[in-house]
């Protein structure tokens, strides 16, 4: 089912490289560009909706790849991870 986050997802897949400066960091994304991160999931959810962005679509970069997805509904969810063949 696809949701308003979809090309928020696709743009970190097509951006990994240039995503690799924030490896080691949570990076939220927003209308297709990174609005915060840092080392603190929740340090960068706070500073993503300060800057008006309330339901960014959160993930960690660590060694090139995405990993922990969250969804962020009013508080924080961490996703099932998603399989190796599925790159959304």
């Amino acid at each position: 089912m696809p949701t308003e986050r979809d090309p928020d997802r696709r743009w970190v897949n097509e951006h990994m490289t240039e995503l690799g400066a924030y490896d080691g960091e949570y990076i939220a994304v927003a209308d297709c560009r990174v609005v915060a991160h840092g080392t603190n999931v929740h340090l960068v959810i706070d500073q993503a909706k300060r800057r008006g962005f309330s339901a960014p679509f959160v993930t960690r970069i660590e060694n090139g790849k995405r990993i922990d997805v969250y969804q962020i509904t009013g508080g924080v969810t961490l996703l099932p991870p998603k399989s190796e063949s599925d790159p959304a």
